[in-house]
């Protein structure tokens, strides 16, 4: 079967995770793991090899996915890698919404605030004031939302101006050549192969970051990830840590179970309480039943930037799904298109448009631009500053770069060998 028709078969018949919290489950899975410097092969490769069912423990107890569910949600990672961001949601939400028993959260409606009550506040403006009395501070993501990585990426330079020193991340499996070369390749982890998340690690490297890996596996996942962060901070007890973790690991309270989350645990081992973030329900979702019912309520003040409010009774808000586990969620303005790609990426102050012509006829192919420096120093280990997926007809690429050089670079299925081109982004 064609990639395309199978893709398009699978965004409109996919069907979704039990609990999307959860399916961070093990990095290590060949499926992403393994994968060339290709997301476009890695995405053929998925569609011709679907993962093997997996059961997983969790502290909301023992969970089996399933091969269409593990499908759905690496689709999903590898849509927002190659820039389709409603690609990437629409797979993950309908595949959510074909399995859930209930098909829109509750609650929304018996907020005990109203409108009048709160007070808004710049998220990362605010969150930095906060962190000058914390030395942990702790932030989660959804792994098929690149936007997620925009914001970790600001806070994270922001975090770097009042003393923070550290970046802990999930998703770092290998960090020789981050250490060495002062930027991420596709060995430093799964996720990190997002043109996003390479650029926050990327930027944060440059503001003087250090980074530390925690990730575990198996049944004492949660215990061990805790485990290993309290040990490096033993090594540094001076350091100042962002955490950057997958959905619930950073909840603080005791999972329906009677089982601790990594935060939890965190917190127990070392006697430090980490401030910890929420924005996977403070982002709206595609398909809008699964949009997180406090996100609505708020979703009219989200303009342009993404807000924090504080109740009348000077209570961090937080979302209807991380209610009591965490210490504030922060409320991300709803993602549109523009021109094929993300408003929020388009908005980005620092980059300029840059359109690809000329392109070859084939389809699909990628369209990425790679940091000139890294690739002559790295070659198909480098990650993209940019990158998107021409399935169709179309004849321009829209690529968004910040100033510097650029090589373009074109990634097909045929393994036919087109010429790169380099390019100057001027200020």
């Amino acid at each position: 079967m064609k990639l395309l028709t199978m893709i398009s078969m699978i965004i409109l018949a996919t069907s979704s995770f039990a609990d999307e919290m959860l399916i961070d489950k093990d990095c290590n899975r060949n499926q992403l793991q393994s994968r060339s410097n290709c997301a476009l092969k890695a995405l053929h490769n998925l569609l011709e090899s679907p993962p093997k069912p997996i059961t997983i423990s969790t502290p909301d107890g023992q969970l089996t996915f399933s091969s269409e569910q593990l499908m759905a949600h690496d689709l999903s990672v590898l849509n927002s890698e190659l820039g389709l961001e409603a690609d990437s949601q629409l797979v993950f939400d309908r595949d959510k919404l074909a399995r859930s028993k209930n098909k829109s959260q509750k609650g929304g409606e018996n907020l005990s605030v109203k409108a009048v009550d709160l007070e808004e506040f710049a998220a990362i403006e605010k969150i930095v004031a906060i962190a000058k009395e914390h030395q942990i501070v702790m932030i989660n993501e959804a792994h098929h939302v690149s936007m997620h990585r925009f914001f970790a990426k600001n806070l994270a330079l922001a975090l770097r101006k009042i003393g923070f020193t550290h970046i802990a991340a999930e998703t770092f499996s290998d960090l020789s050549s981050l250490k060495s070369s002062g930027y991420p390749t596709i060995e430093t982890g799964v996720y990190t192969s997002d043109p996003e998340f390479g650029d926050f690690i990327r930027s944060a490297a440059l503001a003087g970051y250090k980074f530390v890996k925690y990730e575990a596996a198996g049944n004492k996942r949660e215990f061990e990830q805790a485990q290993n962060i309290a040990q490096a901070l033993q090594k540094m007890p001076n350091a100042k840590i962002l955490v950057y973790a997958g959905y619930g690991h950073i909840k603080e309270n005791v999972s329906s179970q009677g089982q601790e989350w990594m935060a939890a645990q965190f917190k127990k081992f070392t006697g430090i309480d980490p401030l910890t973030i929420d924005q996977v329900s403070g982002t709206a979702r595609y398909e809008d039943e699964l949009t997180d019912p406090t996100y609505k309520f708020v979703e009219p003040y989200l303009e342009t930037q993404s807000l924090v409010f504080k109740n009348k009774n000077d209570e961090w808000l937080v979302s209807t799904s991380y209610s009591e586990a965490v210490d504030l969620t922060v409320f991300h303005p709803r993602e549109e298109i523009v021109n094929g790609r993300a408003n929020w990426l388009v908005n980005k102050k620092d980059r300029q448009l840059y359109r690809a012509t000329h392109l070859p006829k084939e389809r699909p192919i990628a369209v990425k631009a790679v940091i000139e420096d890294e690739w002559n120093e790295k070659g198909i280990k480098s990650i993209p500053m940019d990158q998107i997926l021409l399935k169709d007809s179309e004849s321009i690429a829209n690529l968004y770069l910040p100033p510097g050089n650029y090589r373009i670079l074109i990634d097909s299925l045929s393994g036919k060998k087109y010429s790169s081109k380099t390019i100057l982004i001027s200020n």
